[in-house]
This record gives structure tokens, sequence and C-alpha cells, in this order.
């Protein structure tokens, strides 16, 4: 049953009873069954006049349908209901007592109403009377009709699927719509009129998505609004004839009269406002909001316009943003252009790469690019000018062509109009600039005169204010270089620094630093007074209160610091850094002082070099030093050539030359030592004439005294070293405790740490040879390597932790992480790989290269392992070789045997003397002894058996050699010898036969036996202990074939017999015969004879 409700709530008063009803009427409108009669549900919420409810009452009500202007009564019926507690009544009209027909009631010939009185007690009161509205007429099922499809123009879909998905209504809206569950809703003249199967539309006003088919999730609002689309999908069109020509084209969002009224294929686009994207056709991903935004855009995209006539004229420009009334107005072609504000870009046509933010910004420009313009009018007259950037009003704002110039601040470089490279910071930076480039101003009025003058920068209130033509001038504070007019070169940092200058080419920084120069050049100073009274002298540097402040003509001179080279005169080459540092040099040459008091008592010592408290302090003489920390080379007096660095470091050196010290307290001690290297704090701290030592690290070869020629790099490497020569150590404690021990080289931390006196040991890797004494010759290459070693020798181990339980083990070779680790006493072995010979401990002249290859191995010897895990169980079994991964990788305890091939011999336990050669050879063999396997998963037929050769697989299709096979056939080799019983009989019951051997490709024939046919024939006749016949593990059988061949001679000997006497017999038949022919042919004479006569 279908329900709808109206529900009118009407207010009736009465004067005419005492106490008044007041009645809110609520008509509820049902349309029942076809077959069930109609009415009209009829609720009332009953009060009397003073507003009380009228609570579980009895009343009376009668109603009146009246019809048309003059209210003729066409039914009347009487119901007898009781309020509710709650005042409420409801009735059915069209179900009261009456004696008319509510059927017959035509509800479409005229108007009707509705008259209501009630009867509380005293009598019927007229309520009042209302006009029915539309919904009786609609819900009477016999005067109106009762779904979407009953309407002349209204359709719906109807194949029993949620019908009533679709709706549409207007003359031929959803015409051809297949009636399925689509979803599609359409209001208007031909709306959808083409759509068949098209999905989830929704479409309103005349020939909205008239001619679409298929497309899916459109939305078209207004006159023609996406009239062409045909199977375009996820559109949106709101206003007459937006999207209008739209066919094919998807996710389109179009807002505004005529918006994307061109769009054909384009995609992804969005448009709001009237012709927004009028023009477009082909172009995606454009967005335009405003009136003509993007207007005449056809296949341009990943464009942004929003203002009125913003990117109006583009066509095929891509990736431009338009903000603002007329911005970009002229693009066309223009690509990743940005405008923001009134007439922005306005000309810009074919510029790219373009940014303007402000009124009128680039507002000339037109082919112009890479320019950005931030400022009300700036840039203003730029046309083809290129990468310019200028923020502030004015900003560059008579710049044409010139390129490369940044602005920023008012009127900032506005006279521009040809300069290039120019970067202005300030009001008024470079404000009468024309055509100079490659300045740079940041300032009020810094750089304001300048014309043509280029390559300047200017930075200060009025820096380099009267600069007209000069060049390459760099100015940095208040009237820095403020007289400068054609100068060029010089740099002025600091308060009317360089204030009266003419020459070129100096630098100041400080106040009124080279104040009174004249006609010096390349000059630089900064500090206070510092090159106060220079004159003539060039080339000097001076930085520090009255720094080379008394300097007349001395050239090429640097003081940095209070009175640095304070008194040098005529001194050339000198550089000074600290207080008083070279404070009395007067005449000395191209020394270098950086420290407090450096070099303070030079006179003319010269190629010094001093940095550090009371560095070469006292040097008088001494030349080619250089001393680095506090009281380095500070007892120096005539030592040549020494480098000290560090604190201490060759404090007390006299005599020594040739000396390089670089740490706390290194060669502290040294008096008259030549040519030593100490790195480090106290390294050789106590060396006092030990020659041509290296030492790099905390303490190392701090105890030397006579030592020569060592090198200890590391902490407190070779650190107890006295005596001992020769030595290379490298890394934390290395060789620590050595004192006399010579030729030692060990590089890692603690790596032949504990050896005195042992010589010519090489340890690389932590702790590697650690516990060594005075084992000698050794080397060890990986942490841990050789780490118990104590007195062995001539053992190399190279990996972690080779060799590690070596005590007293020689000539040993250890390659690989845990390679012999194991061993103790064993000796001439050699492994190569991961746990190679891990577990021998004292096996000896074993051979192992590979992954675990002899990896259990404890005292085994004389064995040969190549391969991964060749030979890996392996443990006293000794004079093996295995040669592939896995080969004899099972062997235990077996001796002799030798496998060459992948996993050949593999599972070999305890077998002896076998050979295996090729992948998986005698793989199946476990302890038995003497076999030979050649060829690929070549394997005899007993596991366990001894004595057997096989040579190739069951895949074999051939064999051949040269010669025959020579068999071995002596009667020493043979025992129980008996004339062969069976022959011509045994023979005859064979079955030779023909075959293809199904591994056999080529698929040619041979000929031969069944081995289950001899078998049976062999059981027959009783022949045990077979040796032509053989069964392997697996039951496959095989047979000797040579055997037949005495079987063969057997049977041939039996019918050579039978011949002989065949033959016999034959020629005692032919002799009787031939007397017999010689009698008849003598009867036939007489007979001849006798009949003649």
């Amino acid at each position: 049953m279908q329900i709808m409700e109206a529900i009118n709530i009407l207010y009736w008063r009465t004067g005419r009873m005492a106490k008044g009803i007041i009645i809110i009427i609520l008509l509820i409108l049902v349309t029942h069954n076809v077959s069930a009669q109609q009415g009209i549900n009829y609720k009332a919420l009953i009060k009397d006049g003073s507003g009380n409810v009228v609570a579980s009452q009895s009343i009376t009500v009668q109603f009146q349908i009246l019809q048309g202007a003059g209210m003729t009564n066409v039914y009347q019926e009487t119901h007898s209901p009781s309020t509710d507690a709650n005042g409420i009544v409801i009735v059915n009209i069209g179900e009261g007592t009456t004696t008319d027909d509510y059927t017959i009631i035509d509800w479409g010939s005229d108007d009707h109403f509705l008259n209501v009185q009630i009867n509380t007690g005293g009598g019927l009161t007229d309520m009042g009377t209302t006009q029915f509205m539309a919904v009786p007429y609609a819900l009477n099922a016999a005067n109106a009709a009762s779904k979407i499809d009953d309407l002349n123009d209204g359709k719906s879909d109807s194949d029993g699927t949620e019908n009533g998905s679709s709706l549409f209504l207007g003359i031929d809206a959803g015409l051809n719509d297949d009636s399925s569950d689509n979803k599609n809703v359409g209001v208007g003249f031909e709306v959808l009129k083409n759509n068949t199967t098209g999905m989830n539309n929704s479409a309103v006003g005349w020939q909205a998505m008239t001619t679409n088919t298929t497309g899916y999730n459109n939305m078209a609002i207004g006159f023609q609004a996406l009239l062409s689309n045909t199977t375009g999908y996820s559109n949106t069109a709101s206003g007459m004839s937006a999207l209008k020509n739209n066919t094919t084209a998807s996710r389109n969002t179009a807002f505004g009269s005529s918006a994307l009224f061109n769009n054909t294929t384009g995609g992804s686009n969005t448009a709001i406002g009237f012709s927004a994207l009028f023009n477009n056709s082909t172009g995606i991903f454009n967005t335009a909001i405003g009136r003509s935004a993007l207007n005449f855009n056809t296949s341009g995209n990943h464009n942004t316009a929003t203002g009125y006539q913003s990117l109006l004229n583009n066509t095929i420009g891509i990736y431009n943003t338009a903000n603002g009334s007329a911005s970009l107005l002229s693009n066309t072609s223009g690509n990743n252009n940005t405008a923001q504000g009134y007439r922005s870009l306005l000309f810009n046509s074919t510029g790219n790469d373009n940014s303007a933010i402000g009124y009128q910004a680039l507002y000339s420009n037109t082919t112009g690019a890479n320019n950005t313009a931030n400022g009300s009018q700036a840039l203003y007259g730029n046309t083809i000018g290129t990468n310019n950037s200028a923020t502030g009003i004015l900003a560059l704002y008579s710049n044409t062509i010139g390129n490369n110039n940044t602005a920023t601040g008012s009127a900032a470089l506005l006279s521009n109009t040809e300069g290039l490279n120019n970067t202005a910071n300030g009001k008024s930076t470079l404000y009468s600039n024309t055509i100079g480039s490659n300045n740079t101003a940041s300032g009020y009025n810094a750089l304001f005169n300048n014309i043509e003058g280029f390559d300047n920068t200017a930075n200060g209130y009025q820096a380099l204010y009267n600069n007209t033509y000069g060049t390459r001038n760099t100015a940095n504070g208040v009237e820095a270089l403020y007289s400068n007019t054609t100068s060029s070169h010089n740099t002025a940092m600091g308060y009317q620094s360089l204030y009266f200058n003419t020459g070129s080419g100096n630098t100041a920084t400080g106040y009124q630093v080279l104040y009174n120069n004249t006609t010096g050049g390349s000059n630089t100073s900064s500090g206070k007074f510092s090159l106060y009274s220079n004159t003539e002298g060039s080339f000097n540097t001076a930085t520090g209160y009255y720094a080379l402040n008394s300097n007349t003509t001395g050239d090429n001179n640097t003081a940095n610091g209070y009175y640095a080279l304070r008194l040098n005169t005529t001194g050339k080459n000198n550089t000074a850094t600290g207080f008083e540092a070279l404070f009395s040099n007067t005449t000395g040459p191209y020394n270098t002082a950086n420290g407090y008091k450096s070099l303070r008592n030079n006179t003319y010592g010269d190629f010094n070099t001093a940095l550090g408290y009371l560095s070469l302090f006292n040097n008088t003489t001494g030349h080619e030093n250089t001393a680095n920390g506090a009281y380095t080379l500070w007892k120096n007096i005539d030592g040549v050539r020494n480098t000290a660095n560090g604190y201490g470091a060759l404090t007390y050196n006299i005599t020594g030359d040739n000396n390089t010290a670089n740490g706390y307290y290194a060669l502290y001690s040294n008096t008259s030592g030549e040519q030593n290297t100490a790195t480090g704090s106290f390294a050789l701290n106590s060396n006092t004439i030990g020659i041509r030592n290296t030492a790099t690290g905390y303490g190392s070869l701090h105890d030397n005294i006579s030592g020569n020629y060592n090198q200890a790099n590391g902490y407190e490497a070779l650190h107890e070293n006295t005596t001992g020569l020769e030595n290379t150590a490298n890394g934390y404690q290395v060789l620590y405790y050595n004192t006399t021990g010579r030729g030692n080289t060990a590089s890692g931390f603690g790596a032949l740490l504990s050896s005195t006196t042992g010589d010519y040991n090489a340890a690389y890797g932590y702790q590697a040879l650690f516990n060594n004494t005075n084992g000698f010759s050794n080397t060890a290459n990986g942490s841990y390597a050789l780490f118990n070693n104590s007195v062995g020798d001539q053992n190399t181990a190279n990996g972690y932790k080779a060799l590690y339980s070596s005590n007293s083990s020689n000539r040993n070779t250890a390659i690989g992480y845990y390679a012999l680790y194991s061993t103790t006493t064993g000796y001439y072995n050699t492994a190569t790989g991961y746990n190679a010979l891990k577990n021998n401990i004292d096996g000896y002249e074993n051979v192992a290269t590979g992954y675990q290859a002899l990896h259990n191995n404890t005292s085994g010897y004389w064995n040969t392992a190549n391969g991964f895990k060749a030979l890996d169980n392996n443990t006293s079994g000794s004079f093996n070789t295995a040669n592939g991964k896995d080969a004899l990788g099972l062997n235990t305890t077996g001796v002799h045997n030798t496998a060459s091939g992948y996993t050949a011999l593999v599972s070999n336990t305890t077998g002896n003397l076998n050979t295996a050669n090729g992948v998986s050879a005698l793989g199946n063999i476990t302890t038995g002894s003497n076999n030979i396997g050649i060829g690929y998963t070549a394997q005899v037929p007993n596991s366990t058996g001894d004595n057997q050769v096989r040579i190739g697989n069951t895949n074999i299709t051939y064999a051949g050699v040269q010669v025959a096979w020579d068999v071995t056939s002596d009667k020493r080799w043979k025992d129980n010898i008996r004339e062969l019983p069976y022959g011509l009989d045994v023979l005859k019951q064979l079955k030779p036969v023909d075959y293809v051997r199904k591994n056999n490709e080529h698929k040619t024939r041979e000929m031969g036996f069944i081995a289950q046919d001899v078998e049976a024939l062999l059981t027959k006749i009783g022949y045990k202990d077979q040796g032509l016949l053989h069964k392997d593990d697996k039951g496959y059988m095989s047979l000797r074939y040579n055997d037949f061949i005495a079987l063969l001679t057997k049977a041939i000997q039996e019918q050579q017999e039978i011949i002989d006497s065949q033959e016999s017999e034959i020629k005692s038949l032919t002799a009787e015969q031939q007397s017999t022919n010689n009698r008849l042919i003598k009867i036939e004479a007489l007979l001849l004879n006798t009949a003649g006569k």
C-alpha cells in the first residue's frame, strides 16, 4: 500500500457555543490498493474554547464535500468517535454513515471543498470550510495517475529491479532509455532523450543532455546544458548552454551561461562564470573563474584564470596562472606565467615563466621570459627583458631590455633601461643607473649617482654615493668610499673607511682604516688606526688595533692582532697574528707568527712559522721552523727546519733539526734527535737521541730513548719500546710490551700486544697474535687471528679467529673465518675458506679449500679437500682427496679415497680406497671399499660392496674405445675351475631381442637380451653364483655380456661335433651312392649291347 500524507493544521473558533471549540485538523490522504475502499484519513485534536483538551469523550463529526463555486453538496457522512486521552480523534472520510456514494465523486471536474461540523454535546457546530488542493486528486485511484509512468510526459524504469530508480518528466525525456535501473533523473523537454544505458545522470532544463547515450555520472542543469554529450562521464554543467558541445570529454565542471560552450574532448576542466573557457575544445586540466576567463582557450592545458577576462586570449598556452581582472589578457601561447593583480602582465603574448604580482606589474611585457615583479607597476615598461626580479613600487620601472636584474625597494633601479645583472636593495638604490651592469647596492641612496659603472657593490647609507664610472668597488658602511668617483677595485667596510681614497685595489675594514691612504694600492686593513700612517706601502694586510701602525714603505705584510708587527718599518712578506706577534721585528722577512707573543723577539730570523702561545718565543737566528701550539719550540735557539704542533711539542729542542712533532708533549724531551716524526699526545715523549722514528697516537713510542727506524700508529702503540729497531705498529696498544724485538709489523687493536722479544712477525686485525711472546716470522690477518700463539713460528692466518687456538704449531696457513680455529700443535696444514679445518687439533699436512672443507677433521692427516663442505665430517680419516661441493662430505674415518665432482662419494663414511670422478659419482657408497665410479651419477650396484667399477650412468647411449678391452684371464687369478656344463641347449632357450633405450634421443635400435629373461633361464637350469647378472640396491639388473662368449663357444663346439658326425655320414652315403651309380652304368651298357645284337 502506498501512503502519502498531506498535513493541514486548521483552527476553527465559534462564538455560538458558550464554551467554544478549538480543533486542530490533520488530513492524512491514503491511497489503498485498487480493490480496497478509497478514502481520506482525518485526524483532529479537540480543545474547548479555553484551550483545554477534550479528552476521552464521545463526539459526533459530520463531513460535507462541496463542489464548485456554488458549493454543491456532493457527499455527506457522519462519524461518532471518542477522543483519546490526548483529545485526538482519527476517522476515515469515505467510511462514515451516509446515504451517498463516495466512489462516484468526480474529483477532476471542478474544485472541491471540505466542511467539518462537530457536536461535543450541545449540537453540531460548523468549524468552517477549506478547499482540497492537489493531494486528494493525485491519490484518488479512480481519477488520477498512480505512478510516473501513468503521466503523458513521464517515464521511469520498470524492469522489476528497483522500479522507479530512474525518473523522467518532460516531452520525450528519457525517450530511448532501456528502462533498467540506471538511476537517472531527467526533467525538461527532450532531456536525456537518446540515453540508452548511461547511469547516474541528472539533467534539468530544455534539451539538457539530449544526445547522451552511455555517458554516466553526469549532471546538467540549464537550457541545452551538456546538449551534445554522448559518452562523456563525470561532467557537471550548470547554466544555459554550459558544456553544450561536449561529446566524449569527461570530468569537466562548468558553472555559468555558455561556460565551456565549445568543449568537445577536453577533460578535467573547471569553468565558473559567463563564457568562461567558452572556446575550449581539447584543452585539459584548465580552471577558469570569472566572466570570459580563458575565453579563447582551445587546446591550452593546465591553466588557471581567476577574474574578468583573465587569460582572455590564451589559445594554446599551458601552465599559466592569472588572478585579477584582465591579468594576462593578451597571452596567446606563453607558458608557465603567473599574474596576480589588475592588468598584471596585460600585454604578455608569448613570454614564458614570468611572475607578476601587483597593479600593472610587468604591464608592457610581450615576449620577456623568466621575470618576477612584485609591487605596483614593478617592471612596468619591460618588453623583452628576461630573468629580472622587481619587488616594490616602481622597482625597475623603466627597464625595457635589461636582463638578470634584481630590484627590492621603492624606486630601486628606477632608471635602468639596458643594464644587466644588477641587484638593488633599498629605496632609490642605483636610482640613476641606466646601462651599468653587474652592480649590487643595498641601503638608502647607495650607488645613487652611478651611471655606467659596473661590477660595484655598495652596502650602507650613501655608500659609493658619488661613484659614476668606477668599477668593481665594494663599499660596506656609512659613507664608505664616499668620495670615490672613477677608481676601481677597492673594498671598504666601516664608517668612512677609505673616505678620501683615490687609489685603486685597496681593502679597508674598520673605523677610519687607511684613512690617509694616498697612492698606496692593494692594501687590506681592518681595525682602528690599522695602517693609519701608510703612505706608499702596497699589498699589506693589517687587522687589529695599531696593527702595522708605523708601516711606511713595507710591502706584502700581514698583521692580525693588537700591536702585531707594531714596529715594522721596512720588513716585508711577514705575517703576524696575535698579541704582540712579531712585535720587535724590524727587517726580518718571510716570517709567520700566530699566537700570543709568538716570535716576539725575532730580529732577523726568516722563514719561520709560529702558531700558539709563546711559540718560538726565544728564537733568534733559527730559520725555517714551524711551531703550532703553546710553548712549541719554546727554547729553540738555532735548530732549523723543525715542525712542532701541539702544547709543549719539541719544547726543549735545542740543536735538533728536521723533527716533526704533532700533539701534546710530543717529542717533549728531544734534545739532539733528528728526523723524527711524532703525532699524538706524549708520542716519542722520552726520546732524546733516537733518529728517524715515526709515532702517531697517544703515548706511541712513549718510552723510546735510542731506538731507531720505528713506526708506531695508534694509542700507546710500541709504548714500552726502548731500543727495538725497525718495528711498525698500527692500532690501539699494538706491540705495547715490545722492548727489543725488531722487524715486527702489527695493525689492529691489541695486535701483538704481549710480544716482547719476538722478531719479524706481522699481525693485522683486532688482537691478532695477541698472546705472542717470542714466536717469530708469523703472519696474522683478521680479528683474533693466531690469538693464542705464544712460541709457534712461521704460521700464516688470514680471517676472523683463524688459527685462534694455535700455541706452538708451526708452518700452518689458514685463510678464512675460523679456519684452523682449534689447531694447537698441528703443522704444515693449509686451510682456505669459512670454517675450513676448523676443528683440527693435531692433524698435519692437510689442505682444505672451500666453505667448511675438512670442517670436523681433528687428527686426520695428508688429506686434500677442495670445495664447499668437501670432507666436511672427516675426523681421523687420512690420505683422502676431495674436489667439489660436498665431495666425501660424510666421510669420517675412511682413508685413501679420491672424489672429484659435486657430491662425489658424498655418502661414504668409513669406506676406503674408493675413486669417484664426476658429479655424484659413487654417491651411493657408504662403507664399500676399492670401488671406482667415473662419470655423472656413476653408481655401483652395491652401496656397501667392494671392488666395483662403474663408467657412466644409465643414460649413456654410446661407449667407445680405440682398441679392444684387455680383460684379465690368468689362471693364477682363478679358482674352482670347471668345464662349462651348458651349451647349445641353453643357448637355444635365450630370447634375443632388439629394442630402443628410453633415454636414446636418436631412437636407434639395439640388439641384446632382457635381464629378467636371462634370470629366469638361469634359475630354470639351476645355475647359481651367477656372475653374469647383477642387481643394484634398487633392483635394477645388468648383464655381463662377455660371459656369453664362453656359452657361444660351447654351443658352437657342440654344433661342430654334430656337423663332423653328419659330414662323416654324408661321405659314407656319398660313396655308397657312387658305387650304386657305377653299377647302374655298367648294367645300362650291358643292356644296350644285348639289344644291339
